[in-house]
């Protein structure tokens, strides 16, 4: 039975997908063609296969993380399938959903704060962060007028110390949660984030200096790049990811999340389930 649904998934199937106790991880996500989860993604759930006829989602190495070993029907006759996380604590659940439900644009629990004035610059940096992100030791070695880019803080630490009090023109505070659907509800159609002409979506634990974003964003305007990260110095996953001084760009075929740049349209065309061509900046 499972084996046939997900081969029939292209013709509509959809499902939200999330835990026992702590909500949704994503409201709105399908099976898509080699085994690619559309709508959402994270390192524990990047791709799924099927296993003794049961599904399965696979982290980066292919590894099975959540085997969906309990299949049953709804009192409104739609799908449910749940299973444990291999770490035995963590009951992860599919529920079939109407294709019409989603995708969810807009989750009314997020409240963005304006905390300084804004419209000025066309480039923006939206930042996952807690109280130990290293945002606040950047180096701030252009001033304030040059800055090409605003601030946005998607706050993950404790409700008492947000907002927090650094240099962002927003804040919003997103401590429950996963990156990726903060990151969607936060970009909801109507976010007035949609005014930027790129966007910079780094981790917290990236040392940078105010003027290698700006170059960054000139960068991307310059060539009219769609996708595109950052190099990286020091300790790298990926060595394809790593600086290297005798370019000033390379295009790859691959970039990683840690320091990733939408263009406008790009980051219209993910919300949707598209994929853009990509490149990395060196």
């Amino acid at each position: 039975m499972v084996f046939f649904l997900i081969n029939n998934s292209s013709r509509g199937r959809c499902w939200s997908f999330g835990r026992d106790k702590n909500g949704v991880y994503a409201p709105f996500i399908r099976f898509g063609d080699g085994g690619r989860i559309i709508g959402y993604w994270h390192h524990n759930e990047c791709g799924w296969i099927v296993r003794e006829g049961r599904v399965a989602f696979i982290d980066e190495e292919g590894v099975p993380t959540t085997i969906f070993d309990r299949t049953r029907l709804g009192a409104d006759g739609r799908i449910l399938m749940e299973g444990y996380h291999r770490d035995g604590e963590i009951m992860h659940s599919l529920r079939e959903i109407d294709p019409g439900e989603g995708p969810v644009p807009y989750s009314p629990s997020v409240h963005l704060i304006q905390q300084r004035q804004t419209g000025r610059r066309r480039n923006l940096v939206v930042l996952r962060a807690n109280e130990d992100s290293l945002h606040t030791s950047w180096e701030r070695d252009i001033s304030e007028q040059d800055r090409s880019w605003d601030l946005c803080i998607s706050y993950y630490g404790s409700n008492e110390t947000f907002p927090p009090q650094d240099f962002a023109e927003y804040a919003c505070l997103q401590n429950k949660d996963r990156k990726f659907t903060a990151i969607k509800n936060l970009m909801h159609s109507k976010s007035i984030l949609w005014n930027y002409d790129f966007v910079m979506f780094p981790d917290d634990d990236l040392q940078m200096k105010w003027s290698d974003i700006n170059i960054a964003f000139r960068i991307c305007n310059e060539y009219q790049l769609q996708l595109a990260q950052t190099s990286l110095t020091g300790q790298v996953n990926h060595q394809s990811c790593k600086q290297n001084l005798k370019f000033l760009m390379r295009f790859v075929t691959m970039v990683e999340l840690i320091a990733l740049i939408f263009s406008n349209q790009a980051l219209k065309t993910c919300m949707t389930g598209g994929h853009e061509p990509a490149c990395r900046m060196t």
